[in-house]
Protein backbone atom coordinates (compact mmCIF):
# COMPACT_ATOMS: atom_id res chain seq x y z
CA UNK A 1 0.00 0.00 0.00
CA UNK A 2 2.95 2.12 1.29
CA UNK A 3 4.67 1.38 -2.35
CA UNK A 4 1.19 2.47 -4.43
CA UNK A 5 1.19 5.84 -2.13
CA UNK A 6 4.64 6.62 -3.13
CA UNK A 7 4.07 6.44 -6.74
CA UNK A 8 1.25 7.97 -7.02
CA UNK A 9 -1.23 5.01 -7.81
CA UNK A 10 -3.45 4.40 -4.66
CA UNK A 11 -6.17 5.81 -6.00
CA UNK A 12 -5.93 4.37 -9.42
CA UNK A 13 -5.49 0.63 -8.28
CA UNK A 14 -7.83 -1.92 -7.72
CA UNK A 15 -7.57 -5.45 -6.70
CA UNK A 16 -10.03 -7.44 -9.10
CA UNK A 17 -11.73 -10.54 -8.56
CA UNK A 18 -12.98 -12.97 -12.23
CA UNK A 19 -16.52 -14.55 -11.76
CA UNK A 20 -16.23 -15.65 -8.36
CA UNK A 21 -18.75 -16.95 -5.97
CA UNK A 22 -19.94 -15.13 -2.67
CA UNK A 23 -18.31 -17.44 -0.30
CA UNK A 24 -15.22 -16.37 -2.43
CA UNK A 25 -15.56 -12.44 -2.63
CA UNK A 26 -16.83 -12.17 0.95
CA UNK A 27 -13.66 -12.97 2.67
CA UNK A 28 -11.89 -10.72 -0.06
CA UNK A 29 -14.06 -7.80 0.52
CA UNK A 30 -13.19 -8.33 3.99
CA UNK A 31 -9.61 -8.65 4.04
CA UNK A 32 -9.25 -5.80 1.79
CA UNK A 33 -11.47 -3.37 3.85
CA UNK A 34 -9.03 -4.13 6.90
CA UNK A 35 -5.92 -2.73 5.53
CA UNK A 36 -6.10 0.94 5.33
CA UNK A 37 -3.95 3.46 5.22
CA UNK A 38 -3.35 6.25 7.46
CA UNK A 39 -6.10 8.46 5.86
CA UNK A 40 -8.22 4.77 7.01
CA UNK A 41 -8.62 4.20 3.02
CA UNK A 42 -8.65 0.98 1.46
CA UNK A 43 -7.98 -0.18 -1.96
CA UNK A 44 -10.43 -0.09 -4.55
CA UNK A 45 -12.30 -3.61 -5.36
CA UNK A 46 -13.63 -4.68 -8.62
CA UNK A 47 -15.10 -8.18 -9.71
CA UNK A 48 -16.35 -9.28 -12.75
CA UNK A 49 -19.72 -11.26 -12.53
CA UNK A 50 -21.20 -13.74 -14.64
CA UNK A 51 -23.75 -13.96 -12.36
CA UNK A 52 -26.23 -12.37 -9.78
CA UNK A 53 -24.66 -15.10 -6.75
CA UNK A 54 -22.56 -12.38 -5.04
CA UNK A 55 -25.09 -9.51 -5.44
CA UNK A 56 -25.37 -9.26 -1.92
CA UNK A 57 -21.56 -7.70 -1.75
CA UNK A 58 -21.74 -5.17 -4.85
CA UNK A 59 -22.46 -2.63 -2.48
CA UNK A 60 -18.83 -3.05 -1.52
CA UNK A 61 -17.04 -3.54 -4.69
CA UNK A 62 -16.20 -0.19 -5.98
CA UNK A 63 -16.45 -1.50 -9.74
CA UNK A 64 -18.11 -4.18 -10.94
CA UNK A 65 -18.65 -5.63 -14.87
CA UNK A 66 -21.48 -7.54 -15.33
CA UNK A 67 -21.07 -10.45 -18.30
CA UNK A 68 -23.79 -9.03 -21.10
CA UNK A 69 -26.81 -11.25 -20.38
CA UNK A 70 -26.78 -9.73 -16.61
CA UNK A 71 -28.10 -6.49 -17.92
CA UNK A 72 -31.62 -7.10 -17.96
CA UNK A 73 -31.42 -5.74 -13.93
CA UNK A 74 -31.98 -2.24 -14.56
CA UNK A 75 -32.45 -1.70 -10.36
CA UNK A 76 -28.71 -3.32 -10.43
CA UNK A 77 -27.36 -0.75 -12.74
CA UNK A 78 -29.44 2.00 -11.50
CA UNK A 79 -28.82 1.66 -7.93
CA UNK A 80 -24.92 1.54 -8.36
CA UNK A 81 -25.31 4.97 -10.20
CA UNK A 82 -27.24 6.36 -7.99
CA UNK A 83 -24.30 5.76 -5.68
CA UNK A 84 -21.74 6.55 -7.06
CA UNK A 85 -20.35 3.29 -8.13
CA UNK A 86 -18.98 2.33 -11.00
CA UNK A 87 -20.68 -0.06 -13.34
CA UNK A 88 -19.35 -1.90 -16.97
CA UNK A 89 -20.02 -4.78 -18.86
CA UNK A 90 -17.88 -7.66 -20.63
CA UNK A 91 -18.13 -10.66 -23.04
CA UNK A 92 -15.98 -13.87 -23.20
CA UNK A 93 -15.54 -16.93 -24.89
CA UNK A 94 -15.70 -15.03 -28.64
CA UNK A 95 -19.00 -12.41 -28.35
CA UNK A 96 -18.50 -8.97 -29.72
CA UNK A 97 -14.88 -9.20 -31.16
CA UNK A 98 -13.62 -12.49 -32.23
CA UNK A 99 -12.80 -13.03 -35.70
CA UNK A 100 -15.84 -15.34 -36.66
CA UNK A 101 -17.84 -12.22 -35.74
CA UNK A 102 -18.73 -9.36 -37.81
CA UNK A 103 -16.54 -6.28 -37.33
CA UNK A 104 -19.84 -4.09 -36.50
CA UNK A 105 -19.96 -6.38 -33.30
CA UNK A 106 -17.79 -4.25 -31.99
CA UNK A 107 -19.50 -0.98 -32.56
CA UNK A 108 -22.38 -2.61 -30.77
CA UNK A 109 -20.45 -3.60 -27.89
CA UNK A 110 -20.17 0.47 -27.31
CA UNK A 111 -23.93 0.98 -28.08
CA UNK A 112 -24.62 -1.88 -25.63
CA UNK A 113 -23.24 -0.04 -22.91
CA UNK A 114 -24.83 3.37 -23.72
CA UNK A 115 -28.56 1.59 -23.82
CA UNK A 116 -28.20 -0.25 -21.00
CA UNK A 117 -27.00 2.89 -18.67
CA UNK A 118 -23.65 1.38 -17.95
CA UNK A 119 -20.69 3.27 -17.72
CA UNK A 120 -18.64 1.57 -20.52
CA UNK A 121 -17.45 -1.92 -21.55
CA UNK A 122 -14.48 -3.77 -19.95
CA UNK A 123 -12.32 -5.33 -23.10
CA UNK A 124 -10.75 -8.48 -21.46
CA UNK A 125 -7.85 -8.64 -24.04
CA UNK A 126 -6.11 -6.15 -26.27
CA UNK A 127 -2.71 -7.64 -27.13
CA UNK A 128 -2.69 -10.69 -25.95
CA UNK A 129 -0.73 -12.42 -29.13
CA UNK A 130 -0.19 -15.92 -29.47
CA UNK A 131 3.01 -17.04 -31.38
CA UNK A 132 2.34 -16.24 -34.68
CA UNK A 133 -0.60 -13.60 -34.88
CA UNK A 134 0.40 -12.87 -38.54
CA UNK A 135 -0.40 -16.90 -39.70
CA UNK A 136 -3.22 -17.44 -37.38
CA UNK A 137 -5.59 -15.91 -34.86
CA UNK A 138 -5.75 -19.54 -33.29
CA UNK A 139 -5.42 -20.31 -29.45
CA UNK A 140 -6.03 -23.72 -27.48
CA UNK A 141 -8.06 -21.96 -25.04
CA UNK A 142 -10.16 -19.03 -26.53
CA UNK A 143 -11.86 -18.34 -30.08
CA UNK A 144 -10.02 -17.35 -32.56
CA UNK A 145 -8.82 -13.60 -32.13
CA UNK A 146 -10.48 -13.43 -29.18
CA UNK A 147 -6.88 -12.29 -27.33
CA UNK A 148 -6.46 -9.47 -29.40
CA UNK A 149 -7.90 -6.49 -31.07
CA UNK A 150 -4.52 -4.76 -32.31
CA UNK A 151 -1.53 -7.10 -33.92
CA UNK A 152 2.06 -6.56 -33.41
CA UNK A 153 4.59 -5.04 -35.26
CA UNK A 154 6.50 -7.52 -37.91
CA UNK A 155 9.20 -8.92 -36.18
CA UNK A 156 11.91 -7.59 -37.73
CA UNK A 157 10.60 -4.18 -37.58
CA UNK A 158 13.06 -1.33 -35.85
CA UNK A 159 10.93 0.37 -33.56
CA UNK A 160 7.47 -1.49 -32.38
CA UNK A 161 4.15 0.06 -33.83
CA UNK A 162 0.87 -1.93 -33.28
CA UNK A 163 -1.60 -2.27 -35.90
CA UNK A 164 -4.90 -1.72 -35.74
CA UNK A 165 -7.71 -4.00 -36.96
CA UNK A 166 -10.93 -3.67 -38.31
CA UNK A 167 -12.07 -4.76 -34.75
CA UNK A 168 -10.33 -2.24 -33.06
CA UNK A 169 -11.77 -0.03 -35.41
CA UNK A 170 -15.63 -0.76 -35.11
CA UNK A 171 -14.57 -0.21 -31.61
CA UNK A 172 -13.22 3.16 -31.96
CA UNK A 173 -16.23 3.91 -34.20
CA UNK A 174 -18.67 2.95 -31.39
CA UNK A 175 -16.81 5.14 -28.62
CA UNK A 176 -17.22 7.92 -30.77
CA UNK A 177 -21.22 7.75 -32.06
CA UNK A 178 -21.83 7.49 -28.11
CA UNK A 179 -19.93 10.51 -27.59
CA UNK A 180 -21.68 11.95 -30.18
CA UNK A 181 -25.40 11.24 -28.59
CA UNK A 182 -23.92 12.41 -25.33
CA UNK A 183 -23.17 15.51 -26.66
CA UNK A 184 -26.21 15.92 -28.41
CA UNK A 185 -28.53 14.78 -25.60
CA UNK A 186 -26.56 17.34 -23.07
CA UNK A 187 -27.44 20.46 -25.87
Amino acid sequence: MAHMESKGWFDKTYLSMDELSLSQVRPVVELVHSLQNKDGESFKISLAANSYEAEEAFDYLDDISLTISLLNRDDVVNHRNETGLFTTFYTCGGGYGAMANPPGHSAFAIYTSYRTNVKGYLRWALDSFNANPYATGANPLFVDGDIYLIYPDAPDADTMEAKSSPRFEKFIEGMREVEKLKYLESE
